[in-house]
This record gives C-alpha cells, sequence and structure tokens, in this order.
C-alpha cells in the first residue's frame, strides 16, 4: 500500500506539469490572441495565462502571481515569441506553441526544485498554513462593498491535502468552515464568506454551502486571467496538468468554466452545517 509520501510528486512529474502547463497556455494565447486581434500579444502572455510564474525567472514562492516588471532577460524572451507569432498566422495555433515553447524551454527546469520546496514542505506555502483556505486582511471591506453590508472574508482557496484532495472526507471542507470562520471573525471581524473562483461552477462545491451562497451567484466572469482563479481548474489534486482539461481547452478554445462570486452570512453558514452535518 502507498504511503502519502510515496504519492508526492517527483522532480521529473514536476518538469512535466511545468512545461505541460506553458504548451496549454502558449496555446490558449494564441487562440485568444486569434479572437481578440487587437488586443496586445504581449499582454496577452504576461497577463491572460501565467508563464512567466513557470520559469527560473520568478523567484518568489510556488503560489505568488508574480509578474515580470521590466525583467530585462524575460523581455527577450516575449520578443522573440512575439517574432514567431509574426511569422505565424491566426490559426497556427500548434506550430506557434511547438515553437514558442523552445524558447521558453531553457528557463523552466530551474524552477522545479524551488517548487517542490514549498510544495513538500511541513506548511506549504506560507499563504497556505491556515489550511485549504487564506485570507488576508487587505480583503476585508474591499471597496465595491457598500457601508450596510457586513465585512466579508473573502478567501482563497489551496489544496491543503495534497497528494489527496479536499473532497475525500466529506466532513473535511464542513469542519473547516467552521474553524474558518471562528478565526477570522476572532481576528478580523468578519461576518460573511465570500469567494471568486471556478469552483463556484460546480455542485460538488457549491452544494456545501446555504441557499443564500447559491441565489447570490454572480454571471460568469469571461475577462480570463492569469491567477488560480481561473486557471486552477486545470490542476488536479497531485499538483499535475490534468490531461481531461488539456484536451477540453484545445477543442473549445475556452476554459471549461468561468469564476463566479457569492457570498453568505456566518449565520447562514453555521445553521446550514449544523442541519447538513451536525456541527
Amino acid at each position: 500500500m502507498k504511503t502519502k509520501k510515496d504519492q508526492l510528486k517527483t522532480p521529473e512529474e514536476h518538469l512535466e506539469y511545468l512545461e505541460g502547463c506553458i504548451k496549454l497556455m502558449l496555446w490558449f494565447a494564441h487562440y485568444w490572441s486569434m479572437e481578440h486581434p487587437r488586443e496586445d500579444f504581449i499582454y496577452i502572455l504576461e497577463e491572460r495565462v501565467d508563464i512567466f510564474c513557470k520559469t527560473d525567472l520568478n523567484k518568489g514562492a510556488l503560489y505568488d502571481w508574480l509578474k515580470p516588471e521590466g525583467n530585462p532577460e524575460w523581455k527577450e524572451l516575449m520578443q522573440k515569441i512575439l517574432d514567431v507569432k509574426t511569422s505565424l498566422g491566426p490559426q497556427d495555433h500548434d506550430q506557434f506553441e511547438a515553437k514558442a515553447f523552445e524558447i521558453i524551454k531553457p528557463r523552466v527546469k530551474g524552477r522545479v526544485n524551488k517548487d517542490l520546496d514549498d510544495l513538500h514542505a511541513e506548511e506549504p506555502g506560507k499563504n497556505a498554513k491556515n489550511g485549504p483556505y487564506w485570507w488576508d486582511k487587505k480583503f476585508i471591506d474591499v471597496k465595491e462593498q457598500v457601508k450596510e453590508q457586513p465585512k466579508s472574508n473573502n478567501f482563497h482557496i489551496y489544496n491543503s491535502c495534497y497528494p489527496g484532495s479536499i473532497f475525500d472526507d466529506p466532513e473535511y471542507l464542513p469542519r473547516f468552515f467552521i474553524k474558518m470562520m471562528e478565526k477570522s471573525e476572532k481576528e478580523m471581524g468578519a461576518e460573511r464568506l465570500s469567494t471568486l473562483t471556478w469552483m463556484n461552477c460546480l455542485n460538488r462545491w457549491v452544494n456545501f454551502f446555504p441557499p443564500e451562497w447559491k441565489q447570490g451567484l454572480s454571471e460568469p466572469d469571461d475577462s480570463i486571467m492569469g491567477h488560480l482563479g481561473f486557471w486552477g481548474q486545470i490542476i488536479t489534486s497531485r499538483h499535475m496538468l490534468s490531461k481531461v482539461f488539456d484536451v477540453r481547452i484545445r477543442q473549445t478554445g475556452h476554459l471549461p468554466y468561468l469564476m463566479r462570486r457569492s457570498y453568505c452570512t456566518f449565520e447562514s453558514m453555521r445553521a446550514y452545517l449544523n442541519k447538513e452535518y451536525g456541527l
């Protein structure tokens, strides 16, 4: 029987993950450009997808979403990739992916050990140390909230059960929601849960919340940015590229799920978890 340690990613697997994600994102960027020909292509590569963070030019942690910010080596790579795009037709997505990847490839392997150190740490990722979610004081009282609304814990989602899934134990998420509400209520005076994620498109996720959450779901956001709120869907619980999603995106040119925001009060969440799980 395999132990948890036996299921952890190897360096070879993580390199496969990084390279697979970059290839898919290069393909997607080229397809997006075909559908949005007036949008600057460098902007697409730096904002719509997350390639920079998967190279050794990124000095941040695994879950940081950092930008190049004028890095000269990155700018040189981008110019070479732009030259490739200029030499091809608007529908030559596969050719662009192959040629552009060869430009990026030498900068990928050097990222592997840094990522695995973060992923396999006792507390994986500084931002994720609170469990499957983390929050920041800057996300309390966000600007778009009007004064009469309760303070929200706008949380981010992270798989703290790696190499397993946060869905493996059906009571894991309910127990953690209780803990998270207590902590953010005490530390930040929060009164409401809220998150903006592609997972709000999944019944499997939404069913952990009271009717208020389902009723408050926003319209899907089709803006597509490079962070995990959109792109987390391509990552498996073992932090590998999902082959199913890789194929689906290439077939349609679009992400299967878009981000949606929702919310519920702590009061309604606690009542719902008590009713459904006895918590």
